[in-house]
């Protein structure tokens, strides 16, 4: 027993020493800047973001082997350096694992992002200005683009360098880059957002997100919370939300199962009043290239504040399913179910035409419970 003992801590030792020689190689002959120009072709190629790494890459040791940058920016294709960035951050860090490095491979374990700053943009006929990105990105995705700049990860979850991947400049080597994420956090954002043609404007602080198993073929949850300042309307909301995204960028069909959406609103013209809304929803499916939006299993919990109806709040408690074709102008409010307490039972459907055009008209039948009004009069003053 004692040999056995003494020859499993022998390994341990070998291993441990073989590890710190690893560590001491890479760090000393692998220059993290060599992979500048890499990334700002793959950014540029997937996305068309013209991207300004101004810090240096230097490598992390904790709580991970990674590599880190500070003070980046990023403009759009349309924009001039001297204009404000599209987007940037103050600091960000990747993790890799260490092993398929020394064979010069990239693994990621973890992306962190502090300090991300997005500036959003509709101009008066509609268009954002993020959606030239999604344009490129999807013929990107066509063309082999992003296969060229970060070569996909192969067998066994790890992408192999090989000759027929390209090098970074500078002699950093063949290496290929694996885009399933262990983990993903933000925290610290900003978010600008301005429509020219309904005049809001809307900042969102404190955003923060957080994600694990980061995939693009299959679904991973995302946890993500913000404060949104609001000057037109003025108004100040605490949003959290949280679900499991199964992403399609090539399609444009994304879908969300078990989302939870909190929000905590207080306007001024009612005082320190809190209009709090819960939403749940089975499944929410954005098909973003057909214009065509789904929400399945929906259940709504409120409690809102008005003037006209008094000091005391109204409870509301909603089950409904609803889909909006923009394409088509219309959308559809199905199986609705709405209560407040023990006065209000009211059930139905809604059709909606033109939603997006001046001559909305609907159609629908309601059935209402039976109630007493006085409940009702007695609240708004009659």
């Amino acid at each position: 027993m004692k040999a056995l003992f003494r020859a499993l801590l022998a390994i341990v030792g070998v291993l441990a020493l073989v590890v710190v020689a690893g560590v001491i190689y890479v760090t000393t002959f692998l220059d993290p800047n060599d992979l500048k120009p890499r990334l700002v072709k793959a950014v540029k190629d997937q996305a068309g973001l013209e991207l300004a790494l101004n810090g240096p890459l230097d490598w992390s040791f904790y709580p991970r082997l990674g590599v880190s940058v500070e003070d980046a920016e990023a403009w759009l294709p349309e924009q001039e350096r001297d204009q404000s960035p599209f987007a940037s951050f103050t600091r960000a860090e990747v993790g890799v694992s260490f092993t398929p490095l020394l064979s010069g491979e990239v693994e990621v374990e973890g992306v962190f992002l502090d300090g991300l700053k997005l500036a959003l943009e509709r101009d008066a006929q509609g268009r954002g200005n993020w959606e030239s990105l999604l344009e490129h990105a999807a013929t990107a995705a066509d063309s082999g683009a992003a296969d060229e700049a970060l070569p996909p990860a192969k067998s066994a979850g790890v992408a192999l360098a090989d000759d027929t991947t390209p090098s970074v400049q500078n002699g950093a080597g063949s290496m290929a880059v694996n885009l399933d994420i262990a983990s993903v956090q933000v925290t610290n954002g900003q978010i600008a957002y301005q429509d020219a043609a309904s005049g809001l404007e809307m900042t969102l602080n404190d955003v923060a997100l957080t994600s694990s198993n980061v995939s693009p073929d299959k679904a991973f949850p995302v946890e993500l919370s913000f404060v949104a300042d609001g000057r037109e309307p003025e108004l100040q909301s605490t949003v959290s939300l949280d679900g499991k995204v199964a992403l399609d960028l090539q399609g444009g069909r994304h879908v969300l199962t078990g989302v939870s959406l909190d929000t905590t609103t207080r306007m001024p013209s009612l005082g320190d009043k809190d209009q709090s809304v819960a939403l749940d929803i089975d499944t929410l499916t954005l098909d973003t290239d057909k214009q065509l939006y789904l929400a399945d299993g929906a259940e709504l919990d409120a409690t809102l504040h008005q003037a006209a109806l008094g000091d005391k709040a109204l409870p509301l408690k909603a089950t409904f399913g609803a889909e909006a074709d923009l394409a088509a102008g219309t959308a559809n409010l199905e199986n609705l179910l709405l209560t407040s307490g023990s006065d209000l039972r009211l059930s139905g459907a809604l059709k909606a035409k033109d939603i997006t055009g001046d001559a909305l008209s609907y159609s629908g039948q309601f059935k209402l419970a039976p109630l007493s009004p006085k409940a009702w009069m007695t609240r708004v003053g009659m």
